[in-house]
Formats: structure tokens, C-alpha cells, sequence
């Protein structure tokens, strides 16, 4: 499972050095062309990201989504805060739109299938998000509570 999980991170130093990188091409996405931490930072700064990317932040591509609206990166986010607490995202970045918005996440998930993003989860507390014509919903139910769609 941590092979797999290095071998999805992008350049944004989450991998140690010499790890492969998969593009997002590779993965799916024909032109979310994120190459760099600098190149992920405008595009979700110019989106309307609210999060804070510094070093204290990782970023890595988890994978994409395929859609006949183009292909959506999905990346994981999480930041540790001065008082210890850590945050947990999943970003939308589209090849159309740009940045689309993020979930507050209870951790990375464990595998895309389609157009489905799933975790370890049980289904009845809610263990997958959908994405649906090329766009992630504006809420849903995951992990036994309503997360929403936000920048």
C-alpha cells in the first residue's frame, strides 16, 4: 500500500527523491498539467483556495477522474498547525475550470474507481464521493457526517 502511495505523488515533495511520479496525463487527466508546488499554488490561489500552502502543508495527486467535461485531479491535502492539529482536504482542480473546491476528508482515500473516490469506510456512514458530469457534488455524505463542497 505506501509503494502505491508514493507512486502517486507529484512533484510537490511528498515523495522521497528518485520515486516515480506518475503525471496527471498518466493517471488520467489529459491536460491538469500541475508540474510543480508553484504551478498547484497559482492555480488554486487564483481559485479562491482558503487553505494555506507553506511548508507545512503537503499536496499530492491521489489521482483522476475521467468525464466526457474533461478530466478532474483529485489531490490530498493536509497542514499541521502550530497546536498540533492537523486538517485533511480533498481538492478538485479541473482541466476546464481550474480549482474547483475541497472536502473537509477524514484522510486520504483509498482508491479511485471511475467516477467514484472511495474509502475504507462503511457504506452505511458514507464511503464514497461521485463525481458527476465532470464535477464533484456540493455535498455528501462521508464518514457519518454532510461534508460540503467549499474554497
Amino acid at each position: 500500500m505506501m509503494r502505491a502511495l508514493l507512486g502517486l505523488c507529484v512533484v510537490l515533495g511528498c515523495a522521497p527523491a528518485g520515486a516515480p511520479h506518475p503525471t496527471p496525463r498518466e493517471q488520467g487527466c489529459d491536460r491538469s498539467h500541475v508540474t510543480s508546488r508553484a504551478q498547484l499554488a497559482s492555480i488554486l490561489t487564483r481559485g479562491g483556495f482558503s487553505g494555506i500552502i507553506d511548508r507545512a502543508a503537503s499536496i499530492r495527486l491521489v489521482g483522476c477522474v475521467r468525464s466526457a467535461q474533461g478530466g478532474v485531479g483529485v489531490y490530498y491535502y493536509q497542514r499541521v498547525f502550530g497546536n498540533h492539529r492537523m486538517t485533511h482536504r480533498l481538492i478538485f482542480i479541473s482541466n476546464v475550470e481550474g480549482y474547483m473546491g475541497m472536502y473537509d476528508v477524514p484522510g486520504p482515500p483509498s482508491r479511485i474507481e471511475g467516477e467514484r473516490i472511495i474509502y475504507d469506510l462503511p457504506v452505511d456512514e458514507g464511503n464514497e464521493i461521485r463525481i458527476r458530469d465532470g464535477r464533484p457534488p456540493r455535498s455528501v455524505h462521508l464518514d457519518g457526517e454532510v461534508k460540503e463542497l467549499f474554497r
